[in-house]
């Protein structure tokens, strides 16, 4: 793959997720609004013969819970989505940057992740990432998607400890407006907004590292197409 055809591909992985989100958002907005609606005129249990008027209640708690918790599951694996995309558009870059430069990426050892890729833009293709508050969410959103993935959504990782005292708690409750946090130590993306507005991020990101390496590779005299 060439960079002009990863371009092509990078803006097309992005336009949908970016669908997908705001599709998704609209879906989720209507559904809760007509749950709500639904509950509140008591039509929710409409089928159900129900005469005792706590049974009622509880039907209807039950219906606004499963639709909470549904939203919540969906924003986790959309969270997920939005920062896998980050994480494989500057690794791409950096992969087909050694190409042409003639070294290998996968050779490179030095940290993981979106950290890697950091530092070889550096190190080989004297590209310099801006640790701003771009940045600084990404890491941030990194290390909360990789506890969603490989710790089951929840932060505990020592059983010996309480939810406070785990390494990751004070990145989860700094950013109560995005994650929420149980008393049990899972966490969940509450804030479509959030995800959008990250993704939004990403992929100016994602298309900024793709010029500086073009040009960089144009000054280095290397033809790419």
């Amino acid at each position: 793959m060439d960079y002009g055809r990863f371009q092509q591909l990078a803006r097309l992985q992005y336009g949908n997720i970016n669908d997908y989100i705001k599709q998704l958002k609209t879906f989720l907005e209507e559904k809760a609004e007509r749950v709500n609606k639904a509950s509140n005129e008591g039509e929710v249990i409409a089928s159900i013969d129900v005469t005792d008027s706590d049974m009622n209640d509880l039907l209807n708690d039950l219906v606004k819970w499963s639709d909470v918790n549904s939203k919540q599951f969906i924003y986790n694996a959309l969270f997920i989505k939005t920062n896998s995309f980050l994480e494989w558009g500057l690794i791409e870059s950096c992969r087909l940057g050694a190409i042409y430069i003639g070294d290998k990426f996968i050779e490179y050892n030095k940290d993981r992740g979106i950290d890697k890729a950091k530092n070889y833009l550096q190190e080989k293709l004297n590209i310099t990432i801006n640790s701003g508050k771009e940045w600084s969410r990404f890491k941030v959103n990194q290390d909360v998607r990789n506890m969603i993935v490989h710790n089951g959504s929840n932060i505990v990782v020592d059983y010996t400890k309480d939810v406070k005292d785990q390494p990751i708690y004070k990145t989860v409750i700094t950013n109560k407006k995005a994650f929420y946090l149980t008393e049990t130590g899972f966490v969940y993306i509450n804030d479509m907004d959030y995800i959008q507005e990250s993704h939004n991020w990403a992929v100016d990101f994602v298309q900024q590292t793709l010029d500086a390496v073009t040009n960089e590779l144009k000054k280095r005299g290397i033809r790419w197409t």
